[in-house]
This record gives C-alpha cells, structure tokens and sequence, in this order.
C-alpha cells in the first residue's frame, strides 16, 4: 500500500478559539477543546483553537496523515518523520513565554529550527529569524522606500548606566520627539511596552526600563510616539500564499485604557492604501527555496497605523510589524472563512515544496 503524505503541524496557541465552528469538527480529540488540559488549550470546553482546526479540517477532506505536535514534544526525529511541519502555532518566541512551564524549550527549539530543511520545517529558520528582529527589519524596509514609524534600536550590550541612558534621552530630544515608546525586541503582544513623556522621563526611569528588560532581551526598539493611533484603527491584514485574503481593524488595550476594540470590517480606502504598502515587502524578504524555486510565506500578517510625520492624516498608512503564520489569526472577529481558506493555503505549499499530490476523499 502506498504510504500516505504525512504533514506535522507544532501547535501552541490559546484564544484562537473558533466558537461557531467547534460543531462542525466532531472528530477533533476531546483532548484538543477540553478547558482541563489547562496546559495545551486555555479557553473552555467546545472551543477550538485554530491551530487545531486547520489541520483537522485538512485531514477531513484529503487522504493525508496528520501529526499535531505540541510545544513539549519537539524533536528531530519525530520532525523528520513528517514530510513537512509546519509552525501553524508556534514559533521560537512562544518558547520564549513558555519558559515558565519549560525552561530550556527556547534555546532547544531554536537549535532544531535552526535546522529547517533537515527537520523539513516550513518556513525556513532565515525567514523565522528575520520577522523576530523587528528593528532591523524596519530598518530594511524603510530604505527600500515603505513608511514606518520613526525608529532607532537600542543593544542590550555593553554598559547600561546613567550616563548611557542621558545619552539615549539626547537622542530623543534632538529628534523632537514629545512622547516615545520602548518594547524589548523579541517581545510578544504589548509585554514590555511603555510609553513615555520626553519632558517627564529622567536618566533613572528609563535606566530602570532598560535594566528591568536587558538579560532577558537582545534590544530594545525607540519609536516616536504616534498620535493617530489613538484617533485610527491599526488595521491588520493576512495574507495567504503572497495574495490578500482579508483584514480587521483594532485598538489595543495599551491605546484605549480599557479594552482592546475590534471592527470586522475596516474602511475599504484604509485596506485598499495599506495593501499597497504590503505588497512591496515580499521582494524583501528572505527566500524559501525548495527545488529550484523561491516560495512565498504560507501566511503573514502585516500591521498598520496611522499617520505618517505623527499627523493626523488619514490618507498616510504606514507599517508597524508583520508576522508569520504563528501569529493570531483574530479568527472570532472576521467573517472570512479562514479555517477552509488557510487549510487550502497550506494544502498548495505543501505540494509545491514536497512534490506529493494530496488527493480528495
């Protein structure tokens, strides 16, 4: 009998949870919507987290093997078992917010993900490594011509005291900047994010922020603090196999003091301006080869806020980060269909990649 296509799939999300949708899934393990397995899945019985509903509903449709890998069971030869793994819910920073539950994972990931094309894990560790450093990054978009906040990075090297923290205040002030923002790199969410006001900031309080954060982190981005996010909507927009797919809008917690804000249904001029700045970072990043040819990410979520020279001009988008396909989906604040159309975006690369066929039951 020929052996089936195999595809992994190293899971770790929580909150994604596909609430109208969970019915339509009886074939999920408990084990998988089951609020006591308080270690995998943190929402309550009958949710199902994205990450497992993607590769159920792949499983359900095409004559293929799964393998739903969690955080913990990482390793080479369960890896190289699969002909291709996906990181649909995890990634290298997740390891880094599970050190709680599992000290070393961090550092034992990173050396298998390292190994990307041996431990036949999709996308490649070049790929991975260039979205965790979001500083240099932006850096590299902003010279090939893409809008970004006005950013300068900070090492988390060499001598951290009063006098390298009066410098970094100099610095401020020079650009003009009244209000800042500082976030670790390597963060997640709004962890580690602080915003502060240039006149009231002295060498001690930012000197206290950065050694509050700098063992645990490799830098720290500076960005002028811009006003039209508390006027805006940051947009975020997905994006499967290089083509649009769809877009929210929100305000983070951070920005409204109360609760996060989402609307399913963003301004079309909004979309429309953003998704030409969005196209133009695909020729930028790092290419995914696999025999003979360069493949695009099988999802990315780029993010926008307003406005451009910190105006309140509605009309001057500029990018704030991007993720890969471990970042939150916000699949309970958008109609799109994204449990069948991001199945069917990694249905395409895995043939592309792995030469296999997945045939429809």
């Amino acid at each position: 009998m020929k052996k089936k296509p195999r595809i992994g799939f190293i899971i770790g999300k929580d909150g994604e949870d596909l609430i109208k949708n969970s019915k339509d899934f009886p074939e999920i393990p408990h084990y998988f919507n089951d609020s006591s397995n308080y270690q995998l899945r943190w929402g309550t019985h009958n949710k199902i987290d994205v990450d497992v509903a993607i590769p159920y509903w792949i499983k359900k449709h095409y004559d293929v093997e799964i393998d739903i890998i969690e955080p913990s069971q990482i390793n080479s030869e369960r890896l190289r078992k699969n002909d291709l793994n996906f990181c649909i819910g995890f990634d290298v920073i997740t390891g880094k917010w599970l050190k709680w539950q599992y000290p070393t994972l961090e550092a034992h990931v990173r050396t298998i993900f390292k190994k990307s094309k041996v431990n036949h894990i999709y996308p490649s560790w070049k790929l991975q490594n260039f979205v965790y450093r979001k500083g240099p990054y932006l850096k590299k978009f902003q010279k090939a011509g893409i809008p970004i906040a006005p950013t300068f990075l900070l090492r988390s090297t060499g001598t951290f005291n009063l006098a390298r923290a009066r410098r970094i205040l100099a610095k401020i002030k020079k650009y003009g900047w009244e209000k800042f923002v500082i976030k670790p790199e390597l963060g997640a969410g709004s962890f580690g994010f602080e915003m502060m006001i240039t006149a009231n900031t002295t060498d001690k309080k930012l000197l206290k922020y950065l050694n509050k954060y700098r063992k645990e982190f490799p830098g720290f981005m500076v960005q002028q603090a811009m006003q039209g996010f508390y006027k805006f909507w940051e947009l975020r927009l997905w994006w499967y196999n290089g083509k649009f797919a769809y877009a929210i809008a929100n305000k983070a917690k951070v920005v409204t003091g109360t609760k996060e804000k989402i609307a399913r249904t963003p301004p079309k001029d909004i979309v429309e301006q953003c998704k030409k700045i969005g196209k133009k970072i695909f020729p930028l990043l790092p290419k995914i080869k696999y025999n003979g040819k360069n493949y695009p990410p099988v999802m990315i979520r780029t993010d926008f806020g307003c406005c451009q020279g910190n105006t309140l001009d509605k009309n001057k988008y500029f990018l704030n980060e991007f993720e890969l396909q471990a970042a939150n989906y916000f699949t309970r604040h958008t109609n799109f269909p994204v449990v069948i159309e991001g199945s069917k975006a990694f249905i395409k690369t895995f043939q592309q990649v792995t030469n296999k066929k997945l045939c429809k039951k």
